[in-house]
């Protein structure tokens, strides 16, 4: 029954009571506390007991596998290399770069027992059977002249030519000084000191020449050693 005043009406006996109307509670109202939010535990984490999903394009780990954990790795953890094909390490997998490897500048290295100085390219066999020849075989020629480019030019680079240019250059001085001495006693010996030294330096130098082609040293008979 209505009630004077602004009181409240309440619904009859045999009355239908509908949604909204005063005095009747709302089926379709959400329970007290319930409304929009986020979920017990937050974004991205699963309920306990269950497994957590994987990151956001990554694929899940196969069955009976365990996720791999999230996070820094672990400093104490042994490093595993990653083989390549052919059971070589994969470079891509090591990171960073191969160490190089620096070669010491300086001359190339030198055959033992060359002689040769530091600082100097050793001569080669060819070289020291050319130039002891022609150490040689000059003497009757062309005097000292030959003996001293061989000596000038190999002394530092070849231990034998050395010893070879050397011989050859003291019999080469001798012989020179022999023929200066026949030439200035020639009105009174009339050339026999000339002929007699340059026959038995052709001599000689044709043996020293045979010994040179073979790589051997020949010792002069008679020399007298001004350059030791």
């Amino acid at each position: 029954m209505a009630g004077s005043g602004g009181s409240t009406a309440y619904p009859g006996a045999g009355e239908p009571s509908y949604p909204g109307s005063a005095g009747s509670a709302n089926p379709y109202s959400p329970p007290p506390g319930a409304g929009y939010g986020p979920p017990p535990g937050g974004y991205g984490e699963a309920p306990y007991g269950q497994p957590t999903p994987p990151p956001y394009g990554q694929q899940p780990p196969p069955y009976g596998q365990q996720p791999p954990p999230q996070g820094y790795p672990d400093p104490n953890a042994t490093y595993q290399p990653q083989y390549g094909p052919g059971g070589y390490p994969d470079p891509a997998q090591q990171g960073g770069y191969p160490p190089q490897q620096y070669g010491q500048p300086g001359y190339p290295q030198q055959p033992y027992g060359s002689g040769a100085a530091p600082g100097q390219l050793p001569a080669t066999e060819s070289d020291e059977k050319t130039w002891g020849i022609i150490a040689n075989i000059s003497i009757p020629f062309f005097w000292f002249l030959g003996p001293l480019i061989a000596y000038l030019m190999y002394k530092d680079r070849s231990e034998w030519l050395k010893r070879v240019s050397t011989e050859t250059l003291n019999f080469s001085i001798l012989f020179s000084i022999a023929q200066l001495v026949g030439w200035i006693t020639a009105f009174i010996t009339f050339g026999l000191i000339n002929l007699v030294v340059g026959i038995v330096a052709l001599v000689f130098c044709i043996l020293g020449t045979i010994a040179a082609s073979k790589h051997e040293f020949y010792k002069y008979p008679v020399n007298v050693r001004f350059i030791k």
